[in-house]
């Protein structure tokens, strides 16, 4: 066989493997789509709703394992433990009021390395994630205690219940000493990547004095959780 006709059946062959790889991913992703329940066919196939809580940041994120510790707020108390406090009352609120099954991509820090961001969304998949709840802390403008919801912006099925489910714990929690409240489209990885309605939520602002007694009062966690359950039962 020739030099050049050898290059040739290379370049189809891997043509060929990259087509078959693309076509495996895809059908791997319609896969998981067509298996994907909606919350109407939970309740029909009588089992509970799985919803995952992402406190964020508290991971290793780059070759020296440092854990990533998020924005910085008041007595230097770092935003992982902020967003890992705030799922745990979230989740067990939901656990034991509406009988939801809950888990947490983590509720510690995370120091085996993990490739960036990517496990989480992971996680969420493994675990047949019907939706996903990512926590976090605004650092920005201390002045402005803002309460942001935030949803992939892309106009799928997952991004249009996502905007619902935003839209409804803003509503929740607006009375809870935020200046401002607002559901915002953005281009975050664990709402673009996860294949279910999923939101990242900005719990006020970590360097705001009133913020603490915000997030620490009892009521605004059950407001929050009622906030999702709405949801939920709403899109039955």
């Amino acid at each position: 066989m020739s030099i050049n006709r050898h290059k040739k059946t290379c370049s189809i062959e891997r043509a060929s493997h990259d087509i078959n790889q693309h076509n495996n991913i895809k059908e791997k992703s319609n896969e998981h789509c067509k298996k994907k329940s909606t919350a109407e066919e939970v309740k029909k196939s009588n089992r509970k709703i799985n919803i995952i809580i992402d406190p964020g940041h508290g991971a290793t994120y780059n070759k020296w394992d440092t854990v990533d510790p998020g924005a910085s707020g008041l007595a230097n108390k770092h935003e992982k433990d902020y967003t890992t406090d705030i799922s745990a009352r979230l989740g067990s609120e939901l656990e034991k009021v509406y009988g939801y099954n809950i888990a947490y991509t983590r509720l510690a820090d995370v120091t085996a390395k993990q490739k960036h961001l990517a496990w989480r969304v992971d996680f969420a998949h493994n675990e047949n994630a019907d939706y996903f709840i990512s926590i976090h802390l605004d650092s920005f403008s201390a002045k402005k205690n803002r309460f942001t919801a935030y949803y992939w912006f892309k106009g799928n099925s997952f991004s249009k219940e996502g905007k619902k489910i935003a839209e409804s714990v803003i509503d929740a929690v607006t009375t809870h000493g935020f200046n401002k409240s607002a559901v915002k489209s953005a281009n975050h990885y664990v709402t673009r990547n996860t294949r279910v309605p999923a939101i990242l939520v900005e719990c006020g602002n970590i360097k705001n004095p009133m913020n603490e007694n915000a997030i620490n009062n009892k009521n605004f966690i059950s407001d929050f959780a009622k906030g999702i359950d709405t949801y939920i039962q709403n899109s039955k």
